[in-house]
């Protein structure tokens, strides 16, 4: 069985007169080697082809040129080099580093042909670390372990983690139904479970506690000061809500959205990123949504580091990133083919990738250092 993840989470599309970032209609299959499938070269630079508003594009004699870089000098946005650290994934998802490592969940393209997978950070061998995994989607990360959804079959999806210290695997919950969007907070770890309709918590001791049920479609998750916050839709047909969970009540935040594909807290600001390319900023107490920025296409990467909200247009191949605070947007990195999960930290920004087929092996970890 093939996953349709996407194809199965309904599409709607509005536009905006707010603030817009500008991409490209003609798009082209990420760069690199092109023939290594194995994801255990060397770092290859690469390089993007478009001209955006933010963006000054340099690249070297061709595709896999080791002077290849991308630069923007618009915003005081990242100017660094932008590496290939791993080929080969089929459908990664979520990204994130721990340490001198970086995790990607691989959804694969049928029961049993996913991975939770790592490369280090600065170039080397990629480990699937836990192989055979029947559809991983969301990926967090806590003090001591990395914990990461199995989508599965309806009833076979299951919240797992990984030990850092010894790679050890527990699975924390099983029997779920099709859990997508994960995060920690403060030794919990939270989860949407999109096809059961329940928000779940389970502590580090492993115990399992259903935070909210007959919830509709829940698909993503953020921690909200001791809750949580979630996006759901009644059905895939209606507008999207987000609501905040909390010592066992529930509170509606945010009513009559277009679907959420993605949320990102940072303490009481919260920030949704839409299937109509918005990025909005609200806070865990339900105070008036901001427009930060408007990509015209699905947000399904944020993340929140150093005053900036970074995103991923996914169809459109562009990274970018936006003040917090609001003003001017600045475009990272084009022609990245699908992009979904993004993360930050003190030296680079990763993001996940593949190709406009989405043909299996076709996708790639990317690196662009500050």
């Amino acid at each position: 069985m093939r996953w349709s993840v996407w194809r199965a989470l309904g599409v709607v599309v509005s536009t905006s007169a707010c603030a817009t970032v500008t991409v490209l209609d003609e798009r082209q299959a990420p760069g690199g080697d092109g023939d290594d499938t194995t994801g255990g070269a060397a770092p290859v630079p690469s390089a993007s082809s478009g001209d955006l508003p933010g963006a000054t594009v340099t690249t070297g004699s061709g595709a896999g040129d080791p002077g290849a870089t991308t630069s923007s000098g618009a915003g005081g946005a990242p100017s660094g080099e932008l590496t290939v650290l791993a080929t080969g994934l089929t459908q990664p998802q979520a990204v994130a580093v721990v340490g001198e490592l970086v995790y990607v969940t691989e959804l694969g393209f049928a029961s049993g042909d996913g991975s939770l997978a790592r490369v280090p950070k600065h170039g080397g061998a990629l480990d699937r670390v836990v192989p055979f995994e029947d559809g991983p989607f969301g990926l967090a990360v806590g003090t001591d372990h990395v914990y990461w959804s199995v989508y599965g079959q309806p009833g076979d999806g299951a919240l797992k983690r990984l030990r850092l210290a010894d790679d050890s695997v527990t699975v924390l919950a099983a029997g779920l139904f099709q859990p997508l969007g994960i995060a920690w907070d403060q030794g919990t770890v939270y989860a949407a479970e999109h096809d059961g309709g329940r928000v779940l918590a389970v502590d580090q001791a492993g115990s399992l506690d259903v935070v909210a049920s007959f919830q509709g479609f829940p698909y993503a998750v953020a921690p909200a000061s001791g809750g949580v916050v979630y996006a759901t839709q009644r059905t895939l047909a209606e507008p999207a809500v987000v609501r905040r969970a909390e010592g066992g009540q529930i509170v509606d935040l945010y009513t009559g959205l277009v679907p959420v594909r993605s949320l990102a807290s940072d303490g009481p600001a919260i920030y949704l990123g839409t299937d109509a390319g918005e990025i909005l900023r609200g806070t865990i107490d339900g105070e008036p949504l901001t427009t930060l920025a408007v990509v015209n296409d699905r947000v399904f990467g944020l993340a929140v580091a150093e005053g900036f909200v970074y995103f991923t247009a996914f169809a459109q191949g562009v990274v970018g990133r936006v003040p917090s605070s609001g003003g001017d947007p600045q475009t990272l990195a084009t022609d990245q083919g699908l992009v979904r999960g993004v993360t930050v930290d003190d030296e680079a920004i990763y993001w996940v990738r593949e190709d406009v087929e989405q043909t299996e092996a076709s996708g790639s970890l990317v690196r662009l250092t500050k």
